[in-house]
Formats: C-alpha cells, structure tokens, sequence
C-alpha cells in the first residue's frame, strides 16, 4: 500500500513538473491577454515591443484627398519628422485623388517621399453593405459553382493598381465595418496586405469612440486564423479630446496594448488642432511608448509571434540561440536577464547556425537590445 502510494505521488509531481516547466518554457504565457506568446524562459525574456517600450501607438491620417491640397499632410510631417517619430497616411483613390493629386507631379512625388522615409501611405476606402456578410450573396449553388467575389473587392484592386502604378505600394487597407469586412479579407491577404485597419466613419463624434462591440479587441492586433494579415481597431482622434486620449492611451499602456489614433488631416489647418496633437505626441514620449506606422507594427508583431529562443550555459557564459523562420528582421529586440542562479557573467546571442548577433558582458541594466536576423539572411 505504501509502495503504491509512493509511486502515485511521484507520478504526480513528475506531471506537475513537466506542466510546470514544459522544454524550459514559463507556464502563464497561454493565459496572458495579450494574443502574441510572450516568449521567456528561466534565465530571459523577449519583450513584446522593441527597445523595451511599454506599448504602441499609431498615428494615422485621413482625409487629404478632400481638401484643396496637401498642406495639411505637410505640418503633420513636418510635426512628426521634428519628434522623430513617424506615422500612417490613408489615401482614397477616388476621382479626386486621381484628378487633383495624382496628375500633379509635386504631390506625387511628396507622397513617394513620405514613403521611403517610412510615413507609410495605406489605402482608404468603403468597400461594405448591409448585404456583404448575408448568405444570399456568399451561397453556392447547388452544383457547386464558385462564390462570387465581394461587392467592391474590384474596387480595392483598381485602387491598390493604381497606388502601385505611383511608386506608391499599400500594404495596408481601412475600411469601415470589422464584421462585414470578415468575408474580404482572407483576399486582402491574398494580395498582400500586412493589415485591415477599422476605422470609424467621418465627422468629430464619430472618431471619439470605438464601436461598442470592438471595446473588447481594440487593445492587439489580432489574426484570423491561417492568415498572415492583421486586424486593428482604431480607437481615438487626440485633436478633439485631447484629456481623454490622455486618459485611454495611459489605460493601453498599462496593459502594453496598441492605441490607434486617427486625425482628420484638414483640421491641421487650425494651430489649436496642431499644438493638441503636438502634446499628445511629447506626452506619449514620456510614457515610453513605441510611435510607429502600421506597417511597421504589423511586420513586427508577425516576426515576433514566430521568434523562438533557448539558452544554455557554457561555463561562465549564457548562450542563446533563435530561430527567426520568417523573412523580416527583429529589429533592437529588447532580451532582459533574469536573475541567474549560475554566476554568470557573459552572454551571446547566436542563429541557429552558429551565427553570432552579439556578445559581451551581462550590463548591469540586465538588458540587451540585439536584431535577429532571419533564418535566411537576406532572403
């Protein structure tokens, strides 16, 4: 009886162990709220943003192709150029865009420009009806025929064209309805989107407030499943409240979220409008938040869903070794040492190959920033 009773509680703790500590992975990682693996193990950990900042924002733009011309977009460069920061800029192409900005060689240019300076240019547009989620449209009939594409998927691909024959490629897309979108964007992934941005309807109230039933998900990008491209909610315009923007980005943060702003361009014009956004930017600063573009953020957060590393020790020094599977670097990933049973005192950080990303002598911060290259380098 005793024997056997030794054996189960063995078994037990054998389980409890293995749980616990499963390939020298920190249990706790798959009940955190934030969808991305926090990868970390007993002796590191990989932060979720680069450079050890807390949390990420996005300053978007909008409504350029409206106005009478492009000096709206030139203060918000100007602005974000001068805080070293840099943002997302979406363009319509409709008749306007075509008709005023695209036949004038200057404003072409300007946007090429913000392009290859990383002020990303997306694509802006309304794509959905009442009709696009309903059965009748994505029903197939009895013998089988294809599903007809959705109404205005024809549209983004003219635009999207159309942006590509300016030097201008988007690799994200804002429409206006998360749920209707669900059915068109397994095809904006198709045509190589990184992300579906929903962005609120135009006017004032309409950007102070998500939709009630995204309150839950705005905080992560978020995937559908077997996709690469990335969901964001966009969630406030710091220029019409500039307290409250406070307020709810300091909330994101704590939870080392993602907070999307959108500002209606035309309303830099006013310099009250101007000098509120300029706050909000040096108050974003001080709270160690990532301002970045969309298209930087989602080529991120898809390397670092994938970023595997293991450590071990070789007398006095740490090795860690990652595989980086995907084709985009991790750059100034942010390693933080745990505190270390085993004296050390070095560390390097190396591929799977044996090639090396850095080295040196364990700092006294306990954390290192270091780019992970891909698997490939440079393919």
């Amino acid at each position: 009886m005793k024997k056997g009773m030794i054996r189960l509680l063995i078994s037990l703790w054998l389980l409890l162990f293995f749980l616990a500590d499963p390939g020298g992975k920190v249990r706790g990682e798959e009940e955190s709220s934030i969808p991305v693996r926090f990868l970390q193990n007993k002796e590191i950990s990989l932060d979720l943003y680069p450079s050890g900042f807390q949390s990420a924002v996005v300053l978007t733009g909008t409504g350029i192709d409206g106005g009478k011309d492009l000096y709206p977009l030139k203060r918000l460069v100007f602005l974000l150029a001068n805080q070293g920061v840099r943002g997302t800029v979406f363009v319509s192409v409709g008749d306007t865009f075509r008709k005023k900005i695209a036949q004038n060689q200057h404003w072409v240019k300007l946007l090429a420009e913000l392009s290859s300076n990383d002020f990303e240019i997306a694509q802006n547009g309304s794509f959905v009806s009442g009709r696009v989620g309903s059965k009748k449209i994505f029903e197939a009939d009895p013998v089988g025929a294809p599903l007809p594409p959705p109404p205005g998927i024809d549209k983004i691909k003219a635009g999207r064209e159309f942006l590509i024959s300016l030097g201008l490629e988007p690799e994200g897309y804002r429409g206006y309805n998360l749920s209707a979108a669900d059915p068109i964007i397994p095809l904006l992934d198709k045509m190589g989107y990184l992300y579906y941005c929903c962005g609120s309807a135009s006017g004032p109230a309409a950007r102070t407030a998500p939709e009630p039933d995204t309150e839950n998900i705005y905080m992560y990008p978020e995937h559908t499943s077997g996709l690469r491209i990335l969901k964001f909610i966009e969630r406030f315009d710091p220029t019409i409240d500039l307290k409250k923007a406070r307020q709810l980005s300091g909330e994101i943060s704590r939870k080392s979220g993602v907070f999307i702003c959108n500002i209606y361009l035309p309303d830099l014009i006013e310099e009250a409008k101007l000098n509120e956004l300029r706050q909000f930017i040096t108050y974003l600063k001080e709270k160690n938040t990532w301002i970045c573009s969309l298209r930087e953020l989602s080529a991120w957060w898809n390397v670092r869903e994938k970023v595997e590393i293991k450590a071990s020790w070789n007398d006095n020094t740490l090795i860690m070794v990652y595989d980086n599977p995907t084709k985009v670097l991790l750059k100034n990933a942010r390693l933080n040492f745990k505190a270390l049973e085993s004296p050390a005192r070095y560390y390097r950080v190396e591929d799977r190959n044996g090639v090396m990303a850095s080295q040196g002598i364990i700092p006294d911060s306990r954390s290192i920033n270091v780019t992970l290259f891909p698997a490939q380098p440079g393919s």
